[in-house]
């Protein structure tokens, strides 16, 4: 549970000052150097965990270059104030060529078998899988 409910305003850490590697690691420009805040327009985070459609200017080139169904992160692996926590990553579950081709095939539950669903409950993922649909098969269409 958390305590703090004093709002602060945003700060840059310390370590930032000279560092960069957030910005120069971002593949679509959603980090600037005169900007604190992350643009949402630009962020593959924000269009791999919503529904919206990829504008025009989003490249899929860009989703297949971060390797990422949901999610990103590249900003975050970059970050040296991030080292200790890179490790903390587990193998959650492994969704086999038949799963995979359900998830890119149905946008909803109705249409997954009771294991893949099982599966991305345990991982938190069910509002996701509409986005994984699409994702999938924007991933898989970049690699063929």
């Amino acid at each position: 549970e958390c305590n703090d409910t004093e709002l602060r305003e945003a700060e840059v850490m310390d370590a930032c000052e000279n560092c960069n590697a957030c910005v120069k690691s971002c593949p679509t420009g959603a980090l600037s150097e005169d900007r604190f805040y992350v643009r949402s327009d630009k962020c593959l985070t924000f269009f791999n965990e919503t529904a919206v459609p990829w504008p025009e200017y989003v490249e899929s080139a860009w989703d297949t270059d971060s390797n990422c169904v949901v999610g990103c992160m590249k900003c975050q692996s970059a970050c040296p104030a991030n080292r200790k926590q890179k490790d903390w990553v587990e193998m959650a579950g492994v969704f086999s060529e038949k799963e995979t081709r359900e998830l890119m095939n149905n946008t909803g539950k109705e249409g997954l078998s009771g294991h893949t669903l099982e599966k991305l409950e345990k991982l938190y993922m069910t509002e996701y899988i509409p986005t994984l649909s699409r994702n999938l098969g924007i991933l898989f269409a970049g690699t063929g």
